[in-house]
Order: structure tokens, then C-alpha cells, then sequence
């Protein structure tokens, strides 16, 4: 409800600026005479000024016929002929109008027409006032067309950002299962080789859910908290590990006040696990994070062993989503290189921020 009527207050005061922008424009235009005609300081006949004022006040009558009803009316229905129809009779019953005011009316009732001066001949006054009202036609049509367009792009705008934020919160809803289903399935074959380690496990993974559950709704998380959650993950995945892997992790010397998107990098590690770990072979994970500039960038290098044909621990969503969100969140922004090598695997995904 505050947003709502923060939308209408906003749109209110929008509305007011451009009437008082079209007043002050067009009181400015019928005051030119005063500013420009009479520099010498001799007395303004008020027939001259109703001379200028008259054919002023038909061009204002025109400009927002067009602008308010004609436009939308026929152009953009793609009614042009009929739009120049209109505005071809429209001219006409100005130039009419405007003669039989300046004949019957400034004439008769205010004498001392044009100051002594000759007027110029019936002809060049029509053809000024057939370009005039085309000039202000042509304006009042460039400024709805283009205001139009201005309106058009906001919504086309709106629309991209919430089918955006829509695709971005499907991805998360895949991804929290996906990561779920890894690790419960750590867990279950951790029972059977060490209870202890199972339990120990299972209350790293209640930090873990707490993370996903509160944090990652929002679309930027602190660096700092989300290199916590990969601590974590990589200490839960540890204690399954026997002595012949290697794991190290390097985030130090990173400002960790930096903000990111949430568990962009989860995906990486959970396959550096999934395949540079083989329990009866010498094996090994190395990560780091590094900060060039305003670019942070993101190094995963493990052993390459091809997962087995019955091993169900995974489908491949988790990079496959890990994709997608970098080019919705970080477009034109992000560089992720795979390097699959026979023996060791290695990607590096830098973003800039």
C-alpha cells in the first residue's frame, strides 16, 4: 500500500511538472511581442497583440487536439489518411476562423491595425499559418510518438526485469534441492564408516541450511558470508575424505565487504568433489579466490576422474544453472573458462563487480 501510493504520488507530481513546463512554454510564446517587437520603448497597440495572440491561441488548440485525441485516435491505429484529413480541415477552419475574428472583431472594435505599418498580402498570412499549424502538427506528433516510446521501453523494462527476477528465483528453488541431495548423500555413506563424523556432519549442514534459508533470498550477500558457507561446505565434504586427497583453500587477502550474488560458486566446488575425489587413488582440490581490481576472480583446480555409470550423486543442473545465473545476473560481466583435462580439471570464473 505505501509503494502504491508512492507510485501515484510520484506520478501526480510528474503530471503537474509537464503542465506547468506547457504553461510557462506557451505563455513565453505569447509574450515574445513585448520582449521583441517594441524595443524603442513605443506603446504596444493592443490590436497588433491580438493580431500575434489569435492565430497563437488556434496553434495551442491544435497541437493538443493532436497530441491529446487525433494521434492515438488514428496514427496509432494506423489510420494516416485519416489523420491527414483531419488535420487538413482542421487548418482550414483555423485559417476561416481566424479571418473572420481579425475582420469582424480586431478591425471594428480595435482601429490602429499593425500601428501604421502595411500588412503584408493575404497570401504569405495563409501560407504562415498553413506552415505554422504543419510545424506544430509534426511537434505535437514527434513528442507523443516519442513519449510513447519512452513508455513503451520503461514497460518493456519492467516486464524483462520481473521475467528476470521470476527465471532467477526458479534457478535457486533447483539449486537448494540439488545441494541438498549432494549432501545428504555424503552423509549416508558417512554413517556406515564413522558415526561420529556423521553427526559432526549433520550439524554442519544445519549451518549450512541456516545460510540458504535466510540469506540467499536476497540478491546481493557480503563476500565474507558467502566464503563462510564455502568453509563450511568444504569441511563438511572433509570428513569423508581419506588421507589420500589433498584439499586447500585460499581466501585470504580478499576484501570481504564486497557483495556478490549468493552460491554462485557452490556449484563449482560440489563438482570439484564429486569428480576429483577417488578414494583409492592420490587425489586433490585446490581454490582460491582473488581480487584483481574490480574484478573478483575465482580459481577451482581437482583431479579428473570420470564419474561412474552408477553413480546417481548428481545431473549436471548445478553448473547448468550456475550458467544461466551469471548470464542473467552478471551480463557481459562474468568470464567463466573450463578446462577439462584428462587428468586435472580446472575452471576460473571472474566477475566483474
Amino acid at each position: 500500500m505505501i509503494e502504491s501510493t508512492s507510485i501515484m504520488t510520484e506520478s501526480k507530481n510528474k503530471r503537474v511538472l509537464n503542465l506547468i513546463i506547457h504553461m510557462v512554454i506557451w505563455i513565453t510564446i505569447l509574450l515574445l511581442p513585448f520582449l521583441f517587437e517594441y524595443q524603442d520603448k513605443e506603446k504596444l497597440h493592443l490590436s497588433f497583440f491580438l493580431n500575434y495572440s489569435v492565430p497563437i491561441l488556434f496553434i495551442i488548440l491544435i497541437f493538443y487536439f493532436n497530441y491529446f485525441y487525433l494521434i492515438v485516435k488514428t496514427l496509432f491505429k494506423k489510420k494516416i489518411w485519416q489523420f491527414f484529413i483531419i488535420n487538413i480541415i482542421t487548418i482550414i477552419v483555423f485559417i476561416v476562423c481566424k479571418e473572420l475574428i481579425h475582420t469582424f472583431v480586431i478591425t471594428v472594435h480595435f482601429p490602429g491595425n499593425y500601428n501604421g505599418r502595411v500588412p503584408p498580402p493575404k497570401i504569405f498570412i495563409y501560407l504562415g499559418n498553413l506552415i505554422s499549424s504543419s510545424l506544430v502538427i509534426g511537434l505535437s506528433v514527434a513528442i507523443k510518438m516519442t513519449a510513447g516510446w519512452y513508455q513503451l521501453e520503461a514497460e518493456r523494462k519492467e516486464l524483462e526485469k520481473a521475467h528476470l527476477e521470476s527465471e532467477l528465483s526458479q534457478l535457486k528453488n533447483q539449486l537448494n534441492p540439488h545441494f541438498f541431495f549432494n549432501t545428504l548423500n555424503n552423509i549416508y555413506s558417512l554413517i556406515s564408516i564413522n558415526s561420529v563424523q556423521a553427526q559432526e556432519a549433520l550439524h554442519q549442514l544445519s549451518k549450512l541450511t541456516r545460510y540458504i534459508l535466510y540469506e540467499t533470498d536476497k540478491e546481493m550477500v557480503p563476500l565474507k558470508k558467502e566464503i563462510d558457507f564455502l568453509e563450511n561446505y568444504i569441511h563438511l565434504m572433509s570428513l569423508r575424505l581419506s588421507d589420500n586427497t589433498k584439499v586447500e583453500a585460499n581466501f585470504e587477502n580478499i576484501d570481504t565487504n564486497l557483495n556478490i550474488a549468493p552460491l554462485l560458486y557452490m556449484a563449482l566446488v560440489e563438482n570439484a568433489f564429486k569428480h576429483g575425489v577417488d578414494p583409492d587413488k592420490n587425489s586433490f582440490i585446490e581454490l582460491k579466490l582473488i581480487r584483481k581490481e574490480n574484478t573478483i576472480e575465482f580459481i577451482i583446480m581437482n583431479s579428473n576422474f570420470q564419474k561412474d555409470s552408477n553413480d546417481k550423486s548428481g545431473s549436471g543442473i548445478g553448473l547448468s544453472n550456475l550458467q544461466k545465473r551469471l548470464r542473467l545476473i552478471y551480463p557481459e560481466r562474468h568470464k567463466l573458462i573450463i578446462d577439462a583435462g584428462s587428468e586435472v580439471y580446472k575452471v576460473n570464473l571472474s566477475i566483474q563487480l
